[in-house]
């Protein structure tokens, strides 16, 4: 069974609905991993094409940054030269790759817009991601603790779960855990 159909249903998906309603829910949790993990993959993919056309957009407007040099040039010599009409052509030239990086601006724009929407996507994959590992860790916890073949996977060995969840996390998010945890000791006048 495929729980989810697009990405957005991963970022938007309840994941305690999904497993109450599950026959079984270790089985429910373990293919919903899967999927997230897959869905991750196509949006990384995605991510580092969108950056790929980005960078196009980009080489393009650079080599035409030249072209508009290299054109107005070529007017400042024929016009020194005395041949207008070479000038001329070399302006209308120029007038064409200006119309062209015009278009292409919008383009990068559009590029850069896409890139954006689809890092946030992916950051937001990988947020489901880790909150379905937690809920797989502690589901096995549980069952492990159900059959006695663990004693006592209480709230305590939970927290453990979650705590080296936290030394897992991308260096960015650890970064913006610790400055919010360093303005809430200041907030409760705990000092840093």
């Amino acid at each position: 069974m495929n729980y989810f159909n697009r990405l957005t249903d991963i970022v938007t998906v309840n994941l305690t609905s999904l497993l109450t309603s599950a026959d079984d829910p270790g089985e429910a949790i373990d293919q919903i991993v899967t999927e997230i993990r897959t869905g991750l993959d196509g949006a990384e993919r995605s991510v580092g094409t969108a950056r790929r056309n980005e960078q196009k957009v980009l080489e393009e407007l650079s080599e035409l940054s030249h072209q508009l040099t290299v054109f107005t040039e070529r007017a400042r010599a024929a016009l020194s030269a005395g041949n207008e009409s070479e000038a001329r052509e070399a302006l209308e030239r120029k007038q064409e790759v200006i119309d062209l990086v015009a278009g292409l601006e919008q383009q990068l724009q559009a590029a850069i817009a896409t890139r954006e929407q689809l890092e946030t996507t992916q950051k937001a994959l990988k947020a489901r991601l880790a909150e379905a590992e937690r809920r797989q860790r502690e589901l096995r916890e549980e069952t492990s603790a159900d059959t006695g073949s663990t004693a006592n996977h209480s709230a305590a060995a939970r927290f453990g779960a979650l705590g080296g969840a936290a030394q897992n996390s991308p260096p960015e998010r650890r970064s913006a855990v610790d400055a919010e945890l360093d303005a809430l000791r200041r907030e409760l006048g705990n000092g840093g």
